[in-house]
């Protein structure tokens, strides 16, 4: 490393008295450089006193700063930035240098995420249930990603999003599929951000598999009105769609705190003549809606309050044998069971006017509808778009129906 030196300060040792080096702007380090010397001195014709003097040199820290790898890509309000942080202080080359890198890798990531807007509003924004602050936080493993590489990664997470050909095993949403998919998407996303797979490419494909769904939320649906299906006001009722059904439906959709963050969104919504199931343990779904206030997720059946699912929740809360099983020990997906008696009891289906807002008159009992029975556990079965849909069945009048986890999309913004 090249040093700049400033010029040497002498300590005088005179009858006189002692004067002292001058006092440094910047911070400095001191270290001796020589002997002390002692030379005679003659002062108004009298031979006798020495000139004693102890030669020191001072580094600033500015200039040191300034010799450094990649200082020279720091703005001067930088260099005194870090200056005035290191005032006082006898800071290493390493601190130093680590100091200088921080703060070039700041301006990469800023700079990274400029560059990633531009070329995330050229490939025609969002849409595609890709997150892009999911993209940026795996850019980081790169911050001087090229342009041509951040298009990659985005493309390679948009076509898995989609589905298509190469990702349709994948389209079962078990951790089987969840695990495969990470370990042969990772790697693919590191090749397109030219980087060795590492734990940031692994997070960047868990959050692809994630968000295939991007902002589904998932209660419980009824059935009916006897069509075999579950009507909705979206192009699908699926969480994983098909690129044809990813768009987002504004019209027939309402104002309804699916997430339970206290926050109502614009979401799809159930078609008329199917009903949600809601549950009305201890009456307090009910209460709520005598008291005029609005169900959020948490008065339906979804995955909120850790739950895995709807289903999930249906069985662990409701079936007594699902009870037992989580009792002793964690309970997964085997929500299997018969529900009916007194169980039904505590669950009402609410039959929406399609304005999201539930009213007294929109609520019924299981009994009232002649539903005697809710049938586990839900199976997943393949529509003619290619999703996977998670249904299970229940008895009404005698008959068999279906009843189905669907996902809403939904839109933050309105």
């Amino acid at each position: 490393m090249q040093n700049s030196w400033m010029t040497r300060a002498l300590t005088l040792g005179l009858t006189a008295g002692i004067l002292t080096a001058p006092t440094l702007a910047m911070a400095a380090t001191k270290t001796m450089n020589g002997p002390t010397s002692k030379i005679p001195e003659t002062r108004d014709g009298i031979k006798g006193n020495t000139h004693e003097y102890i030669e020191y040199t001072y580094q600033s820290i500015a200039d040191r700063i300034a010799g450094m790898p990649g200082a020279s890509e720091l703005s001067p309000a930088d260099l005194q930035a870090l200056a005035d942080r290191f005032k006082g202080q006898n800071p290493t080359d390493a601190q130093l240098q680590a100091a200088i890198n921080d703060i070039l890798y700041q301006k990469a990531i800023a700079a990274l995420s400029g560059r990633l807007d531009a070329v995330w509003n050229a490939m025609g924004g969002g849409g595609w249930g890709v997150s892009k602050a999911a993209v940026l936080e795996f850019l980081k493993s790169n911050p001087n990603a090229t342009d041509q590489q951040i298009r990659n990664v985005i493309t390679t997470m948009r076509d898995w999003t989609y589905g298509g050909n190469s990702v349709s095993r994948y389209s079962w949403p078990t951790s089987y599929s969840h695990s495969f998919l990470a370990q042969d998407l990772a790697p693919k996303l590191a090749a397109a951000l030219g980087i060795a797979t590492n734990q940031a490419a692994y997070n960047a494909a868990y959050s692809v598999f994630n968000n295939r769904g991007f902002n589904y939320n998932d209660p419980l649906v009824l059935d009916l009105n006897g069509n075999g299906k579950i009507d909705v006001t979206g192009l699908s009722s699926a969480k994983h769609r098909a690129k044809q059904n990813m768009a987002f439906v504004a019209q027939g959709a309402v104002k309804f705190d699916i997430r339970g963050t206290g926050t109502p969104i614009l979401t799809e919504w159930v078609g008329k003549g199917d009903g949600l199931l809601i549950d009305n343990r201890k009456n307090k779904a009910l209460d709520l809606v005598k008291q005029g206030k609005n169900f959020t997720i948490a008065n339906l059946f979804g995955d909120d309050g850790g739950h895995l699912s709807g289903f999930n929740k249906l069985a662990k809360e409701f079936n007594p044998d699902a009870k037992l099983a989580s009792a002793n020990g964690p309970f997964g997906m085997r929500n299997a069971g018969l529900i009916s008696g007194a169980e039904l009891a505590d669950m009402l289906v609410w039959i929406d006017d399609g304005d999201g807002v539930a009213k007294e008159k929109e609520l019924f009992t299981l009994q009232s509808l002649g539903i005697t029975e809710l049938k586990l556990p839900a199976r997943y079965v393949a529509n003619a778009d290619g999703e996977y849909l998670e249904q299970a069945t229940f008895t009404r009048n005698g008959k068999q129906a279906l009843i189905q986890e669907v996902w809403f999309a939904g839109d933050d913004q309105k």
